[in-house]
Order: C-alpha cells, then structure tokens, then sequence
C-alpha cells in the first residue's frame, strides 16, 4: 500500500485543488493511506512575519473529504509549519491544534524572499544560502515544533534544477551532520519527499547519500510524501521512494495520528 504524508489543497496559498479532489485522485491512484499538509507560514514570500492560517477552512474541507470518501481510505490532518523559529508564539498556537501530524520546513532566507522568487547565477552565493538555510533548518530541528523536518535539499530545486548553478550539498557535510543529529538526538524525523523525481533532477528530497547518513547516525524515523499541489501528482514517485527507503535499510515507514507515530512495515504484502 502506498501513503502519503505530504500534500496540498487549496487551502494552501499556493493549492488550488478541493481535499476531496486530492483525496480521490489519491484513491484511484492506489494511495490508501493521506495526511493533508496544508502550508502554514510564520513568514510571507517576502519574509516578513504573518498570520494567514485559517484552521476553520482547514476542518470544512477535511470534513468534506471524510464525507465523501466514505472510509473507502485512511485521511489525516496535518500542518506544514513553515519557519517556524521566527514566530514562536505563532508556532506555539498552532501546535494547540488538534493536528495529527507536523512537518517543519524552511523556504525563506533568513529575513528574505521565498527561495522560489529568486534568480541564481553564482555559485558562491549559493552556498552561502544553502548554509543559511541549514542553519535555520537545524534551529527548527532543536525545538518541539515539527514531527520531521521536510524536503531537506528543497533550495536545490531551483538552483541547480532551474537556474543551473552547479552546487549541491556535499560541501557542508559537518553542518548537515548538525541537523541529522540534533533531529535522532530529539527522537524526531526527516520525510522523504518525492517530489524531487519530478522537479529536483530525478532525485528526492533528501538524496539517498543523505538517507544513508541520517540512517548512520541514528536515525530511525523516516515518512514519504509526493508533496502534490494537484490531483495527479498524489502518487508520484511514492513508490519509488518506498523502494529507495528499502535499499538504503530502512524496515519501517512512519505515519502520524496524534502526532504519535505508528510504524508500517516497508516489506508488508
């Protein structure tokens, strides 16, 4: 059975799609198990603190899919907690929630636009954002506000897939040490998002050389999710993440339901 513990509906700035749409297109897909993740950022695009939330919105729509999925499939609510570092309090109301499941995730420079909405031409500078960012990804590993930290690798989307620039992440092993540690030394996880098959030159996120040391220095606690925006990429490249998790040894995949995690078997029938 495939699960996906990362996906969007229009509840998300960036969604445009019902739950209820996700949730089906999941269903045909073979997906059997979702946990919706809809984004919620401390920061804008620009990164300057906000407060755009709306957990009212968040309940309709899960009501709405649970309504007509009819327990055809296992549905869970969820937060993409973005930035989560810069607004503490904001972090902390959130977290009140009766969520079942958290990703921490970075996408903003530290007090700058979204990574997106930047252009990239120097390999130099890249590397200065990327240890920006693993220096904010690892403030969020050291607090209690997420249950895996998401897409590690994500500024790599469009540095090197979109604008070219020839960098990646094995120059700053000791800091990305930092945060793998700081994340088994806290009993917490990474998710695997697969995503990057389709849009971060045909590798996940994290890679698997990224997989093998977090799982080398402890960690033990992995989830998957395709990070779909739309309907038909729900399934996209899960099970070939579930594959790589395998080869890599991980026996076990996690899922959330009240931010408790229960382990699947990756070598279930």
């Amino acid at each position: 059975m495939l699960f996906n513990d990362h996906c969007h509906s229009l509840c998300s700035p960036d969604g445009a799609f019902s739950m209820t749409d996700m949730a089906l297109a999941a269903l045909h897909q073979g997906v059997g198990e979702v946990c919706f993740t809809d984004h919620c950022d401390c920061v804008n695009e620009d990164g300057a603190l906000c407060r755009t939330f709306s957990w009212e919105a968040e309940l309709a729509q899960f009501s709405a899919a649970q309504n007509t999925l009819g327990g055809r499939m296992k549905l869970r609510l969820g937060v993409e907690l973005g930035e989560p570092t810069q607004s503490p309090d904001y972090a902390r109301e959130v977290l009140a929630l009766p969520l079942d499941f958290v990703i921490g995730s970075v996408h903003n420079p530290l007090f700058g636009r979204d990574y997106y909405f930047q252009h990239y031409d120097s390999a130099d500078a890249c590397r200065r954002l990327i240890l920006d960012y693993l220096a904010q990804l690892t403030a969020v590993a050291e607090s209690d506000f997420y249950d895996v930290i998401g897409h590690i690798t994500y500024p790599l989307r469009y540095m090197r897939v979109r604008d070219g620039v020839g960098v990646d992440f094995d120059f700053c092993k000791e800091q990305l040490d930092a945060l793998l540690c700081a994340v088994v030394r806290r009993g917490k996880g990474i998710e695997l998002n697969t995503s990057g098959y389709l849009n971060c030159g045909g590798e996940p996120m994290p890679p698997r050389w990224i997989l093998e040391r977090y799982r080398a220095l402890g960690g033990e606690l992995v989830t998957i999710g395709s990070d779909a925006h739309v309907p038909e990429n729900m399934a996209q490249g899960l099970a070939d993440g579930m594959a790589l998790l395998r080869a890599v040894g991980f026996r076990s995949l996690a899922v959330f339901e009240q931010r408790k995690p229960e382990m699947i078997s990756l070598f279930q029938p």
